[in-house]
């Protein structure tokens, strides 16, 4: 059977080979670097900044003869890290003064700024139309403003007839600049004042009289106030007790950041024990301890999780209701999925597969058709006679979002399952008498009971992943289920149908030659006496493995990440990848400052750099110094995730059986 490649490469530059191979020349060349030696014509310069280290520079090769494009990313949030905010209250009456004081001036009564006074002080209006507005404080700051905000403590009295219905009053905040008047939106009042900390508010990023960005000498002669809007038949009374500005500013030496957000090759899911029995631990090894369910041994029945309807009536319980999750605990960080590969993978993610609706009908047909009722308050096999057993679903203590989010799991199976009184179902938990319960315990633990022992039921982990789908081989073939293997599920399908398309992805070809019919959905194509002699097979072979995982469900996917990556403002040009954020080899070739002046810029290493030796460093923060140093044969595009020639100008390869002369195995053969 063919067993290698062998690849022929054909470099640009020898020299750059016999360097890497000469690794002991190169750490006392790159250690002696003097960035003042190098032109600056040629050359991209940078600082690598350690907080906790002297500072180290390098010179890197700027790609310049190669450029795929300066560009600068369409999906770019210009956010106000490192801005500052100074609050201006009022100092004395402004061009309008239609409303009534409580007491004194109008502008004493609302010059109490974020701690109102309630109705101690405060002015008030009954006309519909009338405004008032007010001179604000000196600022006595300077940078760039990025908004000007104001805000109000404002409520409505109901004036109009008794037992009617009326619309309620409400304001518009007002900019006064010389003879300009400048309205927001209307803000429906309350009864009552906003709760403190959360008073109306209308923001303006730019100066609306200009369509500018504002300057000092606007905010110092501005005048901010509100107008009184009746909305109904009757113009109630509109009340406000303070109102006051925030002006969000850069300080001088501090920029905003850029932020890079990209879809990444991410997969948090839960994994389900597949297996109809725990294995029995390999000869010298013993089962971890301290599980939350105990000792099971290899003779538990882990029925009913060992039946693939069973496990996809599971996900239509959780389905769509995790978008609604995802966003309360995640925000935009994270992104649902329902696929074992994610979508930024842009070759060989299927674009047929449809999100999981949330179906509690769907997952009621399917346990009716296993034989599952709960006619009788409980849920009952029929055929058998036995009842559901506790399901232990285990969460990573260490990560709280990730418990939260298995939290939500676990109550959208019980609401469908409901409870029971039979004893021993999580007692002693807030789940007691139910069906499931999250155990939240330790990252290693999970590790131990999951790999190891591979005595569990559910748990909830994250995996990294990259472009290419071999990773499906080694977390569902059978090859890989034993002690510490990848396959936790412990996977099994009729006539491996399934496993023989996992091996075809690993090895290119179908096991012992053959090519087993695996195609049983004749709306997917088949694959019979097919040979993979290109990646748009794969690709064809890949889809078919993501239609079979999605249905026979060894994981649940839940989300993959967003890679966020942050610049500081005046970088432009770095390069934006799905999969692997911007943070990538290309980004360092093209980036630089829109000020052409400057010729350095700082990279953040966050962990401890013991050895930049490139034949004995081994930390990624290491790694993070010498790839912006080394360059490799091949590069992966960031945009098709195809192999590009980089050090190189070409290559071929060819298969052969047997080894080199002299060459053995790792068996010894």
């Amino acid at each position: 059977m063919e067993r290698k490649r062998l690849f022929k490469v054909f470099p640009v530059m020898f020299l750059l080979f016999f360097l890497l191979l000469s690794s002991s020349f190169l750490a006392v060349a790159y250690a002696q670097i003097n960035i003042d030696q190098f032109p600056r014509i040629d050359e991209i310069y940078f600082t690598i900044a350690y907080p906790e280290a002297t500072a180290m520079s390098y010179a890197r090769s700027g790609y310049l003869d190669t450029v795929i494009g300066m560009i600068n990313p369409d999906n770019v949030e210009e956010l106000e890290a490192g801005a500052e905010g100074i609050v201006l209250k009022p100092d004395g009456a402004g061009t309008y003064t239609e409303w009534t004081a409580s007491e004194g001036a109008n502008w004493e009564c609302v010059d109490d700024g974020t701690v109102p006074d309630g109705d101690t002080t405060y002015v008030y209006s009954t006309t519909d139309g009338a405004m008032d507005s007010y001179s604000i404080e000196d600022p006595g700051v300077s940078g760039d403003i990025a908004s000007v905000t104001i805000y109000a403590y404002a409520r409505y009295e109901n004036l109009s007839a008794p037992d009617s219905y009326d619309e309620a009053d409400g304001i518009q905040f007002v900019l006064v600049q010389g003879t300009t008047i400048n309205y927001s939106s209307t803000i429906v009042l309350s009864l009552s004042y906003p709760s403190i900390g959360s008073p109306d508010s209308a923001t303006f990023t730019t100066n609306p009289a200009t369509g500018e960005a504002w300057t000092w000498d606007e905010i110092t002669a501005l005048e901010v106030g509100y107008v009184h809007v009746a909305r109904g038949s009757y113009t109630d009374k509109v009340v406000v007790t303070s109102i006051f500005i925030e002006v969000a500013y850069v300080p001088p030496g501090v920029y905003p950041w850029s932020i890079s957000m990209n879809p990444g090759f991410h997969m948090c899911y839960l994994g389900i024990n597949c297996r109809d029995y725990p294995p029995e631990p390999p000869e010298g090894k013993d089962y971890y301890p301290g599980a939350p369910y105990g000792y099971r041994g290899p003779d538990f029945e882990l029925w009913p999780l060992n039946e693939s309807d069973f496990r996809l009536a599971l996900h239509y319980l959780i389905g769509c209701r995790k978008d609604e999750w995802i966003s309360t605990l995640y925000r935009f960080i994270n992104v649902r999925l329902d696929t074992t590969i994610p979508p930024a993978n842009l070759f060989y993610y299927n674009r047929d597969i449809p999100p999981m609706p949330y179906d509690p009908e769907e997952a009621m047909n399917l346990l009716t058709a296993l034989g599952w009722s709960n006619e009788t308050g409980k849920w009952i096999h029929e055929p058998s006679g036995r009842e559901l057993r506790p399901i232990y679903v285990l969460s990573p203590v260490e990560a709280p979002p990730s418990v939260a989010l298995t939290d939500y799991c676990v109550a959208s199976w019980n609401e469908f399952f409901g409870t029971t009184d039979t004893p021993g179902y999580h007692e002693g938990t807030s789940d007691e008498g139910k069906y499931f319960h999250n155990y939240p315990i330790t990252f290693y633990d999970i590790i131990d009971y999951a790999w190891c022992n591979r005595d569990f039921d559910i748990y909830f982990l994250c995996w990294g992943l990259g472009r290419d789908p071999d990773y499906l081989y080694y977390f569902f073939h059978p090859d890989l289920d034993y002690w510490d293997g990848y396959n936790s599920p412990g996977l099994r399908t009729p006539n491996n149908e399934l496993e023989d398309m996992l091996y075809a992805i690993e090895y290119w070809q179908f096991p012992e030659g053959t090519q087993a019919e695996v195609a049983t959905n004749p709306e997917h194509p088949s694959y019979v006496g097919m040979t993979i002699d290109s990646v748009d097979e794969m690709k064809m072979l890949v889809d078919e493995v993501q239609w079979w995982l999605y249905y026979l469900v060894p994981y649940i996917p839940l989300y993959s990440r967003n890679y966020i990556n942050a610049y500081r403002y005046g970088l432009t040009s770095w390069i934006e990848s799905r999969g692997y954020g911007s943070h990538n080899s290309w980004t360092y070739g093209f980036m630089h400052w829109k000020d052409l002046s400057k010729t350095s810029f700082n990279m953040h290493v966050s962990g401890p750099i013991n050895n930049l030796h490139p034949g004995w460093a081994e930390s990624s923060y290491e790694w993070q110094v010498l790839d912006r140093i080394f360059d490799g044969f091949l590069a992966v595009d960031p945009f098709t995730h195809k192999d590009v020639n980089w050090a190189i100008t070409g290559y071929e390869y060819e298969l052969f059986n047997g080894t080199t002369p002299g060459g053995k195995y790792c068996d010894g053969s």
